[in-house]
């Protein structure tokens, strides 16, 4: 929380900044209880997730010393997005707000109510309206950056988002796909993209199906057809600079189905996978985990169902044989993905032009490893144009 005020009876002319904390539990910090959504996301999320996210460095501090001493997950972002939301307002109505500025809060803004939801496992109106918040002031955000656009892609499962962003030079190297996971989406994962736009390639950071605003704005959810999403994707990238290359960096649950895209339409000169998760179907061992994947395919929490579906994303020798150059990204503590399994799916893929990069000590995805992963990616994509 962060309140302004002037005190002219202390000091006329004193304008007095103050910042604070989101409200926290009552009782002493040896005795906070917290509780089961508190306790599994300051599991799933650390500093280095939450900055991966999007949250600002110190906001991401205050928000997890907070839920160590009580706070609530939900509360604790809402009303941290609440006082930058005043604090905008203030800066606004005393023409102190830039337009840089206006573009920080709107972001920092955007990723905590984003986070808020994170361990809403459901699509609940709550989640939803939240969530779409989120993108009306990311939209906001971007519309002070010449180089964002939000695009629509009719596909035959239905409407697809995303954000295109034009390459940081004159003459493009190529477009470039990034896809997010389970929970990562496409507003997620613009730190990647800018990284990449910044070498020189056009981007596109795709919602697929049952992600982001695909989901929650087009209704567009996870089906058996999904891969039929997938052509139409493609042929917009190819209409950003014909005649370029294209490639494509996927991450988590997508660090898959990037796999599975090129071995269908063979539309890419390079694979990023990073944190393949071979069997998808495999994780629907327990019930909270099991309704978020369930999210993707539907409001009706049917879980037998999402397995179903599910199982057409599991990874297999012939869904990812390729002859394109891939690159795997694995950390030798990710929980979800060994590094033996990393290396058998990329063996999966006979591809001819192999490379493994290996983080000591990294997790899924590789957060403890932000300059490093996208260093490597940017001169992996040089190296192939």
């Amino acid at each position: 929380m962060s309140t302004e005020v002037q005190d002219s009876l202390l000091m006329p002319g004193l304008a007095q900044y103050e910042f604070s904390y989101p409200t926290t539990s009552s009782a002493d910090s040896g005795s906070v209880v917290l509780g089961p959504r508190e306790e599994a996301g300051l599991r799933q999320f650390d500093f280095t997730r939450l900055m991966a996210y999007g949250l600002e460095p110190g906001d991401a501090t205050r928000y997890l010393e907070a839920l160590k001493e009580g706070a609530d997950w939900e509360e604790a972002a809402l009303e941290m997005e609440r006082s930058l939301a005043d604090q905008q307002r203030i800066w606004q109505s005393r023409g102190m707000l830039s337009p840089a500025l206006a573009k920080e809060f709107l972001e920092r803004r955007s990723s905590l109510l984003r986070i808020s939801q994170a361990m809403e496992v459901r699509n609940s109106a709550r989640k939803r309206n939240t969530y779409l918040e989120a993108a009306n002031l990311y939209t906001q955000a971007k519309g002070f950056d010449s180089r964002y656009s939000r695009e629509q892609i009719s596909s035959p499962v239905g409407t697809l988002h995303a954000w295109q962003i034009k390459a940081g030079t004159a003459a493009p190297h190529g477009t470039v796909l990034v896809h997010g996971g389970v929970d990562g989406w496409s507003m997620d994962w613009d730190g990647l993209a800018t990284e990449i736009a910044r070498e020189g390639f056009n981007v596109l950071v795709l919602d697929g199906p049952g992600q982001g605003e695909s989901r929650f704005v087009y209704n567009t959810y996870l089906t058996e057809s999904w891969s039929d999403a997938y052509g139409p994707v493609i042929e917009h990238m190819r209409g950003l600079n014909p005649g370029l290359p294209l490639f494509a960096v996927g991450n988590s649950m997508a660090a898959g189905v990037v796999l599975q895209l090129q071995n269908r339409f063979e539309a890419f000169s390079g694979v990023c996978s990073n944190g393949p998760v071979a069997s998808m179907s495999g994780l629907f061992t327990g019930k909270t985990y099991s309704l978020k994947l369930a999210s993707f395919c539907g409001d009706d929490d049917d879980i037998t169902h999402a397995q179903t579906v599910f199982r057409t994303v599991d990874l297999k020798p012939d869904r990812v044989e390729q002859n394109t150059p891939v690159l795997i990204l694995q950390g030798t503590e990710d929980p979800m993905v060994t590094v033996a399994d990393g290396k058998r799916v990329l063996d999966w893929t006979g591809s001819p032009h192999q490379s493994f990069a290996l983080f000591e000590r990294g997790e899924h995805v590789l957060n403890r490893f932000p300059a490093d992963k996208h260093m490597l990616l940017r001169a992996w994509l040089n190296s192939l144009t």
